[in-house]
This record gives C-alpha cells, sequence and structure tokens, in this order.
C-alpha cells in the first residue's frame, strides 16, 4: 500500500492520558505516553517537532481532544481530528498503544478523512451575535432595575413629604 506520510503520528486520547505512536520511517516507530496536562502535550509537541511530523491524527473521543488540538493548532503542528467510528480499532485485544499505532498507520496511507473542525475567526463569529444578544439583554435588565429603584426611592420621598 502507498505510504503518504513517512513522518505521521497516531494518538490515542483518555481523560488523563494519551500515547502517541510517531512512524519515523517505513519500519521504524516509536511509542510514547503522556499525560493530558499542558505540559506535557507540549513535550508531545516538541517531540514531533523533532521529529519533522507531517502529519498527526487523534480520535474525536468525548471532548479530550479539544485541548491537544488547540494546542497543536496554536504550535502550527498538522493535525487530524477523526471520528471514531471510521477508525475502528484493531481486532482482537484491545490496547491503547495498539490504537495509537492503528491511528498512525491508518494516516502514513491516506485511508482517514478528518472531521469538520471550523477555524477559530468562524467560531467567534458564530458566538459574537449572541454575546450582542446577551449584552443587550443584559442592558434591558439593568434598564429595569434602575427604574425600579427610581420608583421606590421616589415613592418613600412622596411619602416623607405628605407626613
Amino acid at each position: 500500500m502507498e505510504v503518504l506520510y513517512k513522518r505521521c503520528c497516531g494518538i490515542d486520547i483518555h481523560k488523563n492520558m494519551m500515547v502517541a505512536c510517531i512512524f519515523t520511517s517505513v519500519r521504524k516507530k516509536e511509542i510514547r505516553q503522556f499525560s493530558t496536562m499542558t505540559e506535557d502535550i507540549l513535550q508531545l509537541v516538541s517531540w514531533l517537532k523533532e521529529t519533522d511530523c507531517e502529519m498527526a491524527a487523534m480520535e474525536s473521543t468525548g471532548s479530550y481532544w479539544k485541548p491537544v488540538y488547540n494546542i497543536f493548532e496554536e504550535e502550527q503542528i498538522p493535525i487530524m481530528v477523526v471520528n471514531a467510528q471510521h477508525i475502528k480499532g484493531v481486532p482482537g485485544r484491545k490496547t491503547d498503544v495498539k490504537d495509537a499505532e492503528w491511528i498512525a498507520d491508518l494516516v502514513r496511507h491516506g485511508l482517514v478523512k478528518a472531521s469538520y473542525i471550523p477555524n477559530r475567526d468562524i467560531i467567534w463569529f458564530q458566538i459574537t451575535p449572541m454575546v450582542s444578544d446577551l449584552l443587550i439583554g443584559l442592558c434591558a435588565i439593568m434598564m429595569v432595575i434602575s427604574v425600579a429603584l427610581y420608583i421606590i426611592q421616589n415613592t418613600r420621598t412622596l411619602k416623607e413629604e405628605t407626613v
């Protein structure tokens, strides 16, 4: 089968840890385990840069992929988030190492398709109208509160003047 990426990485992510497998040549692979803390994600980024990784991929399991994706995007590491249903794990005994190797092998041969993830500008563009609506609503509430306070204050003043 044709090799699209000679140096690629598969990452199996969990809540507290991730396993990464890098193919550094046609037959050579290296496997490392990292925590999901920012410092360890940055160590993974450094490792990928050291090995001149051309493409990395990870499953879109829950929301565990998001911090990794954000850091990779910021560090300009080419990354694909792939649907776990499209990967279909290795038959037989399932381990994190086998999953990471399987993902890396699929990436190496171009057998995975990246999920659509809007870039930051598009996400901000989608969020901005919601923020505007919230601010308008907040201003309306503040006006109602200030009118109510004005009425209460003036009612007391009127009562004091009539007594």
